[in-house]
């Protein structure tokens, strides 16, 4: 049902007291390209690192207790502050076909959306998770004086989510990347200003993943 987990990695950074989980990225682009949300990474570009899963098959248990952890540098390769994007690229290709970035046009309020992607977990384990998901909403949300498709989405992110992809099961296509829960938001954006996170109600927002084909776009002309 899922056959998207080789797709997905989570973004860390090397310290001195070894890798930090920073969140989660998936791969748009067969020559290395990954998305994450620009938020995750902070000001900082060095030492950035993704992590592959310990699996191939989702439905396989994931052995928490391993500490080993393929990894590879990565390298910032566009960043689109206003959207809280960022494309991070590997010194890899990758085969097959990846699932076309479509966007949220075609998806209805009240359709399943399947999240897949990286939360947190106890000294530095990762694990991936997938978990469904219904599109509460569609809204126009601006930013810096552009406005932007996100989705709604009724259920709350975890710390280590952003980044994560957002599929449409029905069509396998990818709608979104998620941007994270209203606190996040409030932090990544700007959006939501003079707001107490504490006392929003926790959905989570994904961004349409027509802007990441803008993003590509953009970056091959450079």
């Amino acid at each position: 049902m899922y056959p998207c987990i080789h797709l997905i990695r989570a973004v860390a950074r090397t310290t001195p007291q070894g890798h930090v989980i920073l969140g989660s990225a998936f791969l748009v682009d067969n020559d290395g390209i990954f998305v994450t949300t620009r938020h995750i990474l902070g000001d900082e570009q060095a030492g950035l690192r993704l992590i592959s899963p310990h699996i191939a098959d989702v439905s396989s248990y994931q052995h928490l207790a391993d500490s080993t952890a393929k990894t590879v540098p990565a390298s910032i390769m566009a960043m689109d502050p206003i959207r809280d994007l960022a494309l991070l690229n590997v010194d890899a290709t990758f085969g097959g076909v990846l699932p076309p970035l479509e966007g949220l046009d075609s998806v209805h309020v009240g359709d399943l959306l399947v999240v897949v992607g990286c939360p947190h977990a106890p000294d530095g384990q990762h694990f991936v998770v997938c978990q469904s998901a219904e599109l509460a909403a569609k809204v126009d949300l601006p930013s810096q004086g552009v406005t932007s498709k996100y989705g709604v989405l009724n259920t709350q992110a975890r710390v280590g989510q952003s980044g994560s992809l957002v599929l449409c099961p029905e069509s396998s296509t990818v709608a979104g990347v998620l941007i994270g829960d209203d606190a996040d938001m409030v932090g990544a954006r700007g959006a939501l200003t003079n707001i107490e996170p504490s006392e929003l109600h926790q959905f989570s927002y994904c961004i349409s993943a027509e802007y990441v084909t803008e993003m590509l776009r953009l970056a091959r002309q450079r």
